[in-house]
């Protein structure tokens, strides 16, 4: 969900893939809340839930 592991899927991803691969919020990483507070974890929580309508498709188109 950064940049670093874009990158390293870039790495091992076939030619038909590669171009799907692409940061989960489109410009800017996933934040990692690992060793901060429980709170930074539901702020992550939140921007994935908030992100993941970017990767779902509508069911009217």
């Amino acid at each position: 969900m950064d940049a670093s592991n874009l990158a390293a899927s870039h790495e091992s991803a076939d030619a038909h893939t590669v171009g799907r691969l692409v940061l989960y919020l489109g410009d800017r990483d996933v934040p990692d809340p690992f060793g901060q507070p429980d709170s930074a974890f539901h702020g992550c929580i939140d921007t994935i839930v908030a992100g993941a309508a970017r990767h779902l498709q509508r069911p009217d188109g």
